[in-house]
């Protein structure tokens, strides 16, 4: 077989595993927030760190940081000893990260490091979420947990980027799966249960403006800025 037949196959198969994934259970508010925060500071020329990237890349100048070697990403790291000059970035975006590390306040402390004066920091982190190992999971946080954790930072905003139904989606999937010893079996019937139910997160839509929306929210955000 030749290579070039054997990488059709792989990304025909990449394509068919896209196209049958149940859609995302949640519902995230500030998708576009984020990334008008993000073209925003790329078009002043700004130096964008994005702390556990994963796979995905906001911006063409963003500068990926993950402890593992994902396609796009610059600098393999632990997040809590950023290989980075002192005062050298000006916005860090830290999303899915927080629940997954050991010494949270000294991911805080890097990155209040690695900002410079007025630097931005960017905020998301699960409330009321399952647990969900990658590779580890350790803790959630409240809305003043967050901003406890980043009590040196400056608040600018705060409040919810994924709200309650998108909760209560995330949790069936998951407590269909703890009847089954068997793995293969518990990952069929999420498959199965998610496709029935993913809908359940446009109801969030509905409860945007609620004041109180964090007290039952899946995940909350900040957005932080650095001070003498």
């Amino acid at each position: 077989m030749k290579q070039t037949d054997y990488l059709i196959g792989i990304s025909r198969r990449n394509a068919f595993t896209r196209f049958i994934k149940p859609p995302n259970p949640c519902l995230n508010y500030n998708t576009k927030y984020l990334k008008k925060l993000v073209l925003t500071a790329d078009k002043e020329n700004e130096r964008i760190l994005d702390i556990g990237s994963g796979g995905r890349k906001l911006a063409k100048k963003v500068i990926n940081i993950d402890i593992d070697e994902f396609e796009d990403v610059i600098i393999v790291s632990d997040a809590g000893n950023l290989p980075l000059r002192s005062n050298s970035v000006d916005l860090v975006i830290l999303t899915a990260v927080l629940e997954h590390v050991k010494c949270p306040d000294k991911i805080a402390s890097e990155i209040f490091r690695v900002l410079k004066t007025n630097g931005r920091l960017y905020v998301e982190s699960p409330f009321l979420y399952p647990f969900h190992a990658d590779p580890i999971d350790f803790q959630r946080y409240t809305l003043k947990g967050l901003i406890n954790l980043f009590s040196a930072f400056e608040v600018l905003d705060k409040g919810v980027c994924v709200g309650p139904f998108s909760a209560v989606a995330v949790f069936i999937r998951k407590f269909s799966t703890i009847f089954f010893k068997n793995d293969f079996l518990a990952k069929s019937i999420e498959f199965l249960i998610a496709w029935i139910i993913f809908w359940i997160k446009y109801f969030d839509l509905f409860l945007i403006k609620f004041q109180r929306l964090h007290v039952v929210a899946a995940g909350l955000y900040l957005l932080l800025q650095k001070k003498e």
